[in-house]
């Protein structure tokens, strides 16, 4: 929408401050029936195509259904009513207006005119069609004022807040702009675009979209940062050969957690069944991963790999052997061929895809030249020129191509991406790259068919089917994708500038604005067209297992049980009964056990039922009676309440009277609304009556007992008993002694300590409390139990339930001798020198041999080592922070000597060369911390079996950081000065070097090796002797002897003075140069420059992936 003011417009003038604004315009009214609107011709079409090119571009993939303009000539702005209505126009079909909607009601004081007052776009109601369907949005308007807007279905705004704020029209903008009018009349242009949506979601907010409805596929679920798996598993879902051959894995005596073959068969089997995403929950189990693990990012190349392995070794001697290797391996050949003699040395090896493209193609295979410095060491024939290079031999049916959008940032000290410009075509001729050695029936020509995508966030492009659509997977949500999205928009570089961007240009200050996509291809998934049938051919119900089928319905009826359940749990409510079987058992201080716990056995676990709240209290017993088996016996329940004290016991019994009463009725009145119910069952014999009715004058009690038996350690209940509230205490007592079969003269003792002589109305017990009796040991035996570390009492083993933890210990090594993985039960309040006892009790080794490590809370793993303090409790070991839940793992070790005696002592790391730097033996040993560098080197000698000491043959040992040496370390250096995690260097000296070192003509320089940047620090650095005068070439010489490299490998060393004032320029050595005039400053550092043979990955930005089943 535009708006201009024609030349000799009328003055301005005020508008009336008496006028009523209304809200809204009135869609009844006529347009044409205000005086003051005059319905005028469309602008011209050279006019319209232009604003149109400039305010609305159209995307090159969609296509324009209907295009209009019209233009409403206003003779006088403020004379309009608050609210008016333009001439009506067609657009596809529809009626649509430009209107003046009213503006808002201003608030006391406030001037009339509203500065929210807008120009706005709207359909008409009188419109002969039905509002556009959200398959045919119109696209919205544009004004030259950089006004925008898009209508669909869920309208609420229709553009009142896109276009323009009346005051801007007559009053100068707050950046002093002049006001767009000057004048009264206004000729306002309206521009309508009417656009066919090819994936039916450009104008999608997304609200309840169901991809299975709209693309007939469902995506995954992430878990936190499992976007990079979830992109690489749909592109392999979708080769369909890949898929069929993951169900012909043999699984059905497998559990998902613990095989991954069987996870990933049920994740490709619910993304062709669900109606729903899927998740992989279980596939990450199946890894071996924990929650850190799903919110860690890794790459999409290595997971894919990774992945891969795991499963060929699952298809190992199955029906699916080679299967991966027939669809996605090739051949390629790595060779080196002597120009000036018969002799070449080459390498045929597999692929499992390739990083670089087409003309990246020609790149790779380019045929190197090794001459001059590089020439190459051939066998028999010394240093030759030759030429290098790679050829394929074969290339697979499924080929993923991997863009190298990553590379190491020296500066930064991290991987970084790069976005620049790499197309990549939908078909692609690979014969000229290849070299087949049989005669090939088809030529090498691959289609694109899928592809990951990378711009912070890792999503894929697919086309499953050979003639079909794309599709966008971005986790679980699946949308129809357009052309330029696969192609055009995944190129990276940069984009097209919109018109915002490029009015944000024409500033001095923004001229370097780009409009750089950051999101573009990283893997390409080409299929060979001779293939293309086979690998996509469709996955039927008959190639799918049909264990695996029974799995997934069985889960299904399970969920939907569960679903129900949930659905109608405010219907049902919980009853929960404890019987005297569960005294019997039960290790506390209640009857028996209400809830869960690892620290009881289901024994004492009381009986729990589901009941309709509805349902009375004579249908619930009637089934606990058939249920249990009750109609030899009479029976009634207990209502249990919980007293202040925390136990739950039984108050009083629920009378027949209630028969007729609901559950939730019962529930309500005598348990003060718990949604639970908890019951205590009383059986007796058909014959005999209840001595109590609950009455609080009723002179019977229920009393329950139990027994602590010291030598057994054990607490047991015994039974339930009446008795008279009057009577004594030690009268009952006998009935006891006798129920336990007990001789009449045992001494005992009775807890909650109890008067023998008092009556149990003195003592205040009442229904439901319970007593303990326990035997008077001899003073002998009671004696035996406290060395024991036992328990000699009752309440000591109540406190002991109380406190009770089951801890759960692990070897802190794996390679260790001791390899028992066990649990104990103990008391939190055990000592350290207790919980010692304990576990070398369950090792048999000396406790004093024994250190502990706690576990971290995050991955469990071994994390601080615990000091050994007989003050210390169990609870504080397992708690050292009290802001942190207590976790019940322990690491253990049985060390070599007491422990006592190595808290004195240190671990050092070493690394012994005895010859040169061609050969490092780790070694780790453990010394006096009060020690020297002296006693590192004697227990080194020790451990590795040297028939020398130091104090017959001369070491060198140097403090070693970040692969450079950073100083000579003297044998009397005291180790508390080395940091316990430095590792040293230790060396026999050289008898030469002693000799060159007496001479004034010496001195000694330092060397380490990098590649290529001297930041990339790799190997064993060390000292060498540099001679006044002496020619490099010579200097080499005594440099291979030093280094021990043998001549193949030191030829490819290139050398260089690495100066601390100019780091990282590279000014290599020649054989006439003068080392000793090349060292200026004593932080000079002779840098030797070759590859890294052992590939250090500590320049990568994220950790390698580990799939640990």
């Amino acid at each position: 929408m535009a708006l201009d003011s024609p030349a000799g417009a009328d003055p301005d003038t005020v508008p009336d401050p008496d006028a009523v604004p209304d809200t809204d315009p009135d869609p009844d009214q006529d347009p044409a029936a205000d005086p003051d609107t005059v319905a005028a011709p469309h602008v011209g079409p050279d006019d319209a195509a232009r604003f149109a090119r400039i305010h609305m571009p159209l995307p090159p993939d969609l296509r324009e259904e209907a295009f209009a303009a019209h233009t409403w000539h206003i003779p006088s702005w403020r004379n309009l009513d608050k609210r008016v209505l333009g001439p009506q126009f067609d657009a596809a079909g529809l009626k649509w207006y430009a209107a003046r909607p009213a503006p808002r009601s201003p608030a006391p004081g406030a001037p009339c005119s509203s500065p929210s007052e807008t120009t706005r776009v709207t359909t008409s109601p009188s419109s002969s069609r039905s509002s556009p369907q959200r398959t045919r949005p119109p696209a919205g308007t544009s004004a030259s004022i950089a006004s925008h807007h898009r209508f669909h279905l869920d309208e609420t705004d229709w553009g009142y807040s896109r276009f323009c704020d009346a005051k801007r029209l007559f009053a100068p903008d707050d950046d002093h702009s002049p006001p767009l009018l000057a004048g009264e009349k206004i000729n306002l242009s309206t521009f309508v675009r009417v656009v066919h949506d090819p994936t039916g979601i450009l104008w999608h907010d997304f609200k309840d979209y169901s991809s299975k409805h709209e693309t007939g596929h469902v995506g995954l679920r992430n878990q936190g940062a499992t976007c990079y798996m979830n992109s690489i598993l749909q592109s392999l879902y979708y080769t369909n050969m890949f898929r069929k051959a993951v169900f012909q894995i043999p699984t059905d005596k497998d559990e998902p957690t613990n095989s991954i073959a069987l996870a990933l068969q049920r994740v490709f089997y619910l993304l062709q069944s669900s109606s729903e995403s899927v998740g992989t929950t279980e596939l990450t189990r199946s890894f071996g991963w924990d929650s850190l693990d799903s919110f860690m990012q890794h790459d999409v190349q290595e997971f894919n790999r990774v992945l891969q392995d795991n499963l060929e070794g699952k298809m190992k001697n199955t029906v699916a052997e080679n299967a991966l290797a027939k669809l996605f391996v090739g051949k390629m050949k790595s060779f080196i061929k002597c120009v000036n003699v018969d002799f070449e040395s080459s390498r045929a090896e597999d692929f499992w895809g390739m990083k670089d493209l087409l003309e990246s193609f020609r790149d790779y295979i380019q045929v190197e030249t090794l001459d001059g410095d590089n020439k190459y060491f051939a066998e028999g024939f010394g240093l030759q020129d030759a030429k290098k290079g790679v050829i394929f031999l074969d290339l697979p049916p499924v080929l993923h191509l991997q863009l190298k959008r990553f590379e190491y940032d020296m500066i930064k000290d991290t991987m970084i991406k790069i976005n620049d410009r790499h197309e990549f075509p939908a078909e692609i001729d690979l014969d000229a790259f290849v070299r087949p050695e049989t005669e090939q029936d088809f030529p090498f020509k691959y289609k694109l068919y899928g592809g990951d995508l990378h711009g912070g966030h890792y999503y894929a492009l697919v086309k499953p089917d050979k003639d079909g659509q794309w599709f966008k997977y971005d986790d679980d949500r699946v949308t129809r994708a357009t052309m330029a999205e696969v192609f055009d928009d995944n190129f990276g570089g940069d984009g097209p500038l919109s018109a915002n961007t490029q009015s944000l240009m024409r500033h001095t200050f923004n001229r370097n604005i780009t409009n750089k996509r950051y999101s573009n291809a990283y893997m390409l998934v080409y299929i060979r067209e001779h293939y293309i049938d086979k690998v996509l051919s469709p996955v039927t119900e008959n190639d799918i297992p049909a264990h695996l089928k029974q799995r997934l319905e069985q889960e299904r009826i399970a969920s939907e049980a569960r679903r129900k359940e949930k659905e109608e749990a405010h219907l049902f409510m919980s009853v929960r009964v404890l019987q005297l079987v569960h005294f019997k058992q039960h290790q506390g201080f209640d009857l028996g056990l209400l809830e869960d716990s690892e620290n009881n056995s289901e024994t004492s676990l009381a009986l729990k039922f589901k009941v309709p709240k509805v349902s009375t209290f004579l249908q619930f017993k009637q089934r606990f009676e058939q249920e249990c088996d009750l109609s030899s016996l009479k029976f009634r329940f207990w209502i249990c309440v919980n007293r202040q004290n925390k136990t739950v016991r039984p108050d009083i019994p629920i009378l027949d009277s209630e028969d007729d009463s609901t559950m939730e009725t019962l529930a309500n009145r005598l348990t003060n609304g718990r949604v639970e119910l908890r019951l205590w069952l009383e059986t007796m014999p058909l014959e005999e009556q209840w001595q109590t009715n609950g009455s609080i004058n009723h002179q019977n009690i229920l009393i329950f007992c139990k027994c602590f038996d010291v030598v057994e350690q054990r607490l047991f209940g015994f039974g339930s008993f009446y008795v008279n509230r009057m009577s004594h205490i030690g009268d009952f007592a006998i009935k006891a002694k006798k129920a336990l079969d007990w001789p009449d003269t045992t001494p005992i003792k009775i807890f909650e300590p109890l008067n023998l002589k008092s009556s149990f109305y003195e003592a205040e017990l009442q229904d439901g409390d319970i007593i303990c009796f326990q035997q008077i040991l001899p003073d002998e035996e009671t004696l035996m139990l406290q060395k024991d570390a036992k328990f000699t009492l009752a309440p000591q083993f109540y406190d002991f339930l109380i406190n009770r933890v089951t801890v759960w210990f692990k070897p802190r090594f794996v390679d260790g001798d001791r390899l028992e993985e066990f649990t104990l039960a103990l008391n939190k309040k055990m000592y350290y020198n207790a919980v010692a006892n304990k576990v070398a009790e369950q090792l048999d080794v000396d406790p004093a041999f024994l250190r502990f490590t706690n576990a971290a809370g995050t991955n469990y793993h071994p994390s601080k080592v615990i000091k050994k303090s007989p003050t210390t409790t169990l609870q504080q070991i397992l708690q050292p922070n009290y802001l942190q839940p207590i976790l019940p793992m322990l690491y253990y070790e049985v060390l070599a000597m007491p422990l006592d005696e190595f808290e004195t002592k240190r671990y050092m790391r070493l690394v012994f060369l005895p010859k040169g730097l061609s050969k490092e033996e780790h070694v780790d040993v453990l010394v006096s911390k009060n020690g020297s560098v002296t006693d590192a080197v004697q227990a080194m000698t020790e451990k590795l079996g040297l028939d020398v000491s130091p104090s017959d043959a001369f070491f060198k040992v140097y403090d070693v950081q970040s692969n450079k040496l950073f100083k000579q370390l003297a044998l009397e250096t005291p180790l508390s000065g080395i940091i316990e995690q430095q590792m040293l260097y230790i060396e026999f000296g050289d008898h030469d070097d002693q000799v060159l070192e007496s001479t004034q003509l010496v001195r000694q320089i330092r060397c380490f090796h990098f590649q290529k940047e001297v930041s990339r620090t790799h190997g064993v650095p060390f000292n060498f002797p540099v001679v006044q005068g002496e020619l490099f070439k010579d200097t080499k010489r005594r440099l291979q002897n030093r280094t021990k490299f043998d001549e193949k490998e030191f030829s490819r060393i290139k050398f260089t003075v690495v100066h601390s004032s100019s780091f990282g320029k590279l000014d290599y050595l020649e054989d006439d140069d003068l080392l000793w005039d090349r060292f200026t400053e004593s932080t000079d550092f002779l840098g030797l420059d070759h590859v890294d043979k052992y590939k250090s990955s500590r320049y990568a930005d994220r950790a390698a992936i580990h799939i640990r089943n």
